[in-house]
């Protein structure tokens, strides 16, 4: 509940990435709001129709969605139309089928509601308050516009309200939560035995027929990357940067410090006991119970690990770090404002939840002195000297090079060189820029066919760029000689992994005629053989996490020593037969209120999570989708 102001204190405040795009529209799809025109339809669900037009704007959004999620480890393959457009036509068919279903239910969303959310939502405020022109520019930013934004949000917040009814009418009895533990905490005897990839590798051969023939039927997956080559103008704010003296930093300095304002800065730790509204009273009764205790002389910190809520700060003893008063929420400000260090707040209500505020240290900042300062100073005053010049490159560049058939008249105007880059992959690109909206332009139509230049774009602080291409190389087929090695690699790897599965299959025969124990037989072939009674879950002692999980998927065979098996591919290539018997659930020992009040959260939403995946799938099923 406190994750959003320890984010401030602990980091600052991060660049705003709007959650209802990045998140719900990745779920449940996105709607289109271009329906005029002529547009043909591509499918039907139900009696709605998508069209084409609808089908070009979630497959942008999620052109969007994927730049602003991967940024420089970006795959700009998957920005191909042919791959965007799969994924997107179905986030729209699951996007219609349950707004249907929440229309069919009576579910509404009021333009007052959206409204109300837009204006309370703290990404588009301003000291507290909503302003038009932060949510202006944040959804900007995000590539949409204000009515687009809007309707998008409206539908998110009717399929949410269809979602949430899911996990409030999920009911955990404690007999459940219970009877979970005792699955997780079971313990299983384990038997692993791996057959080495390498060893059989090294035994392996592939005569070069083989080799030349797999290429010529398959040459045409053996091509070299497409490459471009590329001119462009960059400008750069250091260029504009001239020398400050020491008498105009020393009087930005005395500037600075005759409008310092001293501000306290708090140190503060919580104890957090939440509610639901039928559980208000046992909470107070909590709260009473502690404020009882810590009067008693018991610690703040070790009370806050055993008893409070917030599973962010409990190990920490409850600290919510240092701050000032505007990265706290009110409440726990005005709880401390009286307080001497040390001592402890009465009960603070927030939202669902009571607290207890301990006042750890309270100072006043003072101002830095001149040597702390000047670094920073001299480089703000050469920032700001700057600025104006170089604005104004920019906008030079982004005036000329619109039209420009080259970058001649914009790079002379600009007082920039033209750089020049050759032979360069998508990834090369990538490497040297930063920009994926950049490289993504230097691959559409205008500038790699029609050979127009870019845009400009930011692709570092303080640096544009506009480029164009002057050479386009597509893919052309490898000869032999290039891949032959590669292809030999391929095959042996495949003829080596073949081979590994027979010698696991013959393993597990000859384990289950049982005339010798699976480790004397793992030994005398030479195999890696390990064992280990009584494992849990989590226990990473005697098997990674590969082994671990797929002895736990193993079914029970209800017979004593009559082992479970599966065979499974390490990442390195190993086979491992795994052998699973004598499975114990784990014991039921009770849980502390809060952790049974966690646990159950955690289950009730996931059940929720299944029956409502359950209850797609159904509705899926059950309505008429035409793809045309």
């Amino acid at each position: 509940m406190l994750q959003g102001f320890r984010d401030k204190i602990q980091g600052g405040l991060a660049k705003v990435i709007i959650i209802l795009i990045c998140i719900p529209f990745a779920f449940f799809g996105i709607e289109s709001f271009f329906r005029g025109g002529n547009s043909p339809d591509v499918a039907k669900v139900g009696d709605e129709a998508i069209t084409a037009a609808e089908l070009n704007e979630a497959m942008e959004l999620r052109k969007r969605q994927l730049m602003s999620q991967m940024h420089e480890n970006l795959d700009y393959s998957l920005l191909e139309e042919s791959k965007l457009r799969g994924p997107a036509l179905e986030q729209l068919i699951d996007t219609h089928v349950l707004t249907q279903a929440a229309n069919h239910l009576g579910l509404q969303m009021s333009e007052e509601q959206v409204f109300n959310q837009i204006i309370q939502d703290p990404n588009f405020q301003v000291d507290g308050k909503f302003s038009n022109q932060k949510f202006a520019a944040v959804i900007q930013q995000a590539g949409l516009n204000e009515e687009l934004f809007v309707r998008l949000l409206k539908r998110e917040a009717l399929i949410q309200q269809l979602y949430t009814g899911f996990g409030v009418a999920e009911f955990l009895t404690d007999a459940d939560v219970q009877s979970y533990k005792r699955i997780v905490n079971e313990v299983r005897d384990i038997v692993a035995i791996t057959l080495p990839f390498d060893k059989v590798k090294k035994t392996t051969t592939i005569d070069e027929a083989s080799v030349k023939a797999y290429y010529e039927e398959n040459k045409q997956n053996y091509k070299s990357q497409e490459k471009v080559s590329v001119d462009y103008v960059l400008i750069n704010k250091k260029d504009f940067i001239k020398p400050v003296t020491e008498e105009q930093i020393k009087a930005a300095y005395d500037s600075e410090f005759a409008n310092f304002t001293p501000a306290p800065i708090f140190g503060l730790s919580h104890i957090e006991v939440s509610f639901a509204d039928s559980d208000k009273a046992a909470a107070e009764q909590k709260i009473k119970s502690i404020q009882a205790r810590l009067a008693k002389g018991e610690s703040f910190a070790d009370v806050a690990k055993t008893d409070s809520d917030d599973l962010g700060t409990k190990n920490t003893g409850g600290k919510l770090g240092k701050g000032k008063a505007e990265v706290f929420p009110e409440a726990l400000i005005t709880a401390v404002k009286d307080l001497k260090a040390g001592e402890v707040s009465e009960p603070v209500e927030i939202e669902d939840s009571l607290h207890l505020v301990r006042l750890d240290e309270l100072k006043v900042d003072k101002a830095p002195s001149f040597a702390v300062r000047k670094a920073s100073l001299k480089h703000e005053l050469q920032e700001a000297a700057a600025q104006p010049e170089f604005t104004h490159a920019v906008e030079t560049l982004k005036d000329l090079a619109f039209n420009a058939p080259d970058f001649e008249e914009p790079a002379k105007a600009t007082n920039a060189k033209i750089q020049s880059l050759a032979g360069l992959t998508r990834q090369d690109l990538q490497t040297r820029f930063s920009s994926p909206q950049f490289i993504q332009a230097l691959y559409s139509d205008e500038v790699l066919q029609d050979r127009q230049n870019t845009d400009v774009y930011e692709i570092d602080e303080g640096k544009y760029i506009a480029g164009r291409i002057t050479q386009h190389q597509l893919p052309e087929v490898l000869p032999y000689d290039e891949v032959k090695g590669k292809i030999k690699q391929d095959l042996l790897a495949k003829k080596s992994a073949e081979a590994l599965d027979e010698a696991a299959k013959d393993l597990l025969a000859e384990i289950k005629k049982a005339e010798k124990t699976p480790e004397q037989i793992a030994k005398a072939k030479g195999y890696v053989y390990k064992a280990k009674e009584a494992v849990k879950r989590n226990d990473m002692t005697g098997f990674d996490r590969q082994v671990l999980q797929a002895a736990f998927s193993l079914p029970v065979t209800g017979v004593k020593d009559k082992a479970s098996t599966d065979t499974i591919t390490q990442f390195n290539g190993d086979k491992t037969l795994i052998l699973v018997n004598n499975v114990k659930l784990g014991n039921e020992a009770e849980l502390k209120d809060n952790e049974l009040k966690s646990l159950k959260m955690i289950l009730s939403q996931s059940k929720g999570n299944n029956l409502f995946e359950g209850y797609q799938a159904y509705l899926k099923d059950h309505t008429k989708v035409t793809i045309k």
